[in-house]
């Protein structure tokens, strides 16, 4: 089974914080034996055997993390996009996919969130040129036959593809906001 990429890949996780204490633990006690009788060689072969543990668990520890900020890089820079093409389009408006119910050949059937005015609809999304999952956001051009200013939703929303300019991961936005407010004067 396939990964969902609009989810922000965990770095700590229960098992690799008890493995990281454990690493330490070993270590450190292995190194205490082999100083109370540095003369036997079954303390030194503990204490490599602890460092060899410590390091791997560290090295899982620094893969998570460097996966983590490759994510984090590339959703970023997926934000970036969405904001350039928002400039460039008319009246543009982001959505959420909560969920996913169905997937048909010609479209999906989804749970969706209008992020502007934080109301969850149904809405059939015709078949996007890119691959959606759960957690995606959407910058689309709302179509003014359907939605309406003080007017009421659409029982069923119906998500045109040329309507869609493109997505990013909604996990990502706090990480993309926090780094347009930072290099904002």
């Amino acid at each position: 089974m396939k990964a969902n990429p609009f989810v922000k890949p965990r770095v700590v996780t229960g098992w690799l914080v008890v493995a990281i204490a454990s690493a330490i633990f070993c270590f450190a006690f292995s190194t205490s034996a082999m100083l109370s009788s540095p003369i036997s060689a079954g303390p030194w072969l503990f204490v490599a055997l602890s460092g060899l543990f410590v390091a791997a668990v560290g090295s899982i520890w620094f893969l998570r993390l460097q996966r983590a900020n490759k994510w984090t890089a590339r959703a970023v820079e997926q934000w970036r996009r969405l904001e350039a093409i928002r400039l460039h389009v008319g009246t543009t408006t982001e959505v959420t996919i909560l969920a996913i119910e169905t997937v048909e050949p010609t479209g999906t059937w989804v749970t969706l969130r209008w992020n502007h005015f934080d109301h969850v609809q149904r809405a059939w999304m015709e078949a996007l040129p890119d691959e959606i999952w759960e957690g995606a956001v959407l910058l689309i051009s709302p179509d003014p036959t359907q939605i309406s200013v003080r007017g009421p939703w659409p029982p069923i929303y119906y998500l045109h593809a040329r309507s869609y300019h493109g997505f990013a991961p909604a996990a990502a936005r706090a990480d993309f906001d926090n780094l347009w407010r930072r290099r904002l004067p």
